[in-house]
């Protein structure tokens, strides 16, 4: 048998056997992307928007003993103990938006704005209308000299907040000088 069959042979098989042949694929193609177009594109809802009405979502009880517990060693500078009651309550009530935000905080004030970053982006994961959460992404990634994303991120702490905007407007400020339009 030389190729010639073989390949006639493979295509009169998948013929057979039901399976579109490269000119049928193509067409399918052709007529999937139309049809993707012609769908009317679901409207996105701002962040602004999702967050007009946003109600925040209580603790779980025995969470909330262990993040009050990490508080009050937060306050006391026994940022050990605090990490550990605070990673406590985020195994227990994973979806809270304090532990991660306060976990990240501390590490902030070790100058850890990495691993902060972490904890910001997890405690707005859990509660994207959490304007501190913001915050603390927006002066973590200005240290970290990553002025665009600071910009960014104070930018969206202002909307949720636009109550206290000093640090925040000073800090834009400043990074803005540092990108380059």
């Amino acid at each position: 048998m030389n190729i010639r069959n073989a390949i006639a042979g493979i295509g009169l098989t998948a013929l057979l056997l039901g399976v579109p042949s490269m000119a049928r694929a193509e067409e399918a193609k052709k007529e999937e992307e139309k049809n993707s177009q012609e769908k009317p594109k679901t409207e996105q809802v701002s962040l602004e928007q999702k967050c007009k009405d946003h109600k925040y979502v209580e603790m779980k009880p025995e969470a909330q003993e262990h993040y009050d517990n990490g508080v009050r060693a937060q306050m006391t500078k026994e940022y050990d103990k605090a990490l550990s009651e605070y990673k406590k309550a985020m195994n227990i009530d994973p979806k809270a938006r304090s532990p991660p935000y306060q976990i990240g905080t501390i590490l902030m004030e070790k100058g850890d704005f990495k691993n902060a970053i972490e904890f910001y982006s997890k405690a707005i994961n859990n509660d994207p209308c959490f304007p501190l959460g913001y915050r603390g992404l927006g002066h973590s990634y200005f240290e970290l000299k990553d002025f665009e994303k600071s910009i960014r991120y104070n930018e969206l702490y202002l909307k949720f907040n636009p109550k206290n905007p000093e640090k925040a407007e000073k800090e834009i400020e400043e990074a803005k000088k540092y990108v380059k339009s």
